[in-house]
């Protein structure tokens, strides 16, 4: 999952987005997405839902662990950006306020960041 945040839905949307500025340097900063609606390509959605069934048990399961409600969150596939030059496809996951928090810990994890 190189590129994708965590956000909530909405026409115009809060995230993360991670930056490159040379070979290892990594920056966070916040940026404001735009939802889009282009076609998204077949093999982007056989991958999402490859990450779909990859993580949705595991998620469940860190959320039940942590003692916070699983059944309130939804993975999506949407194209977000600033402009629709950059707009780009996200895994965007709706979700409280209060599994937030425990579900950014959870894809900021080495081995989730590894597929």
């Amino acid at each position: 999952m190189a590129e994708g945040g965590i956000i909530a839905c909405q026409p115009i949307a809060e995230g993360v987005a991670i930056t490159s500025k040379g070979p290892f340097a990594l920056t966070r900063k916040v940026v404001k997405l735009k939802i889009f609606d282009p076609e998204i390509s077949q093999s982007v959605r056989y991958r999402f839902s490859d990450l779909h069934e990859l993580f949705e048990m595991p998620l469940y399961e860190y959320l039940t662990k942590a003692r916070v409600k699983p059944s309130g969150h939804a993975m999506k596939l949407r194209v977000l950006g600033e402009s629709s030059e950059t707009a780009k496809p996200w895994v965007l996951v709706l979700c409280c306020e209060i599994a937030s928090k425990k579900i950014k810990k959870f894809f900021n994890q080495s081995q989730i960041k590894a597929e």
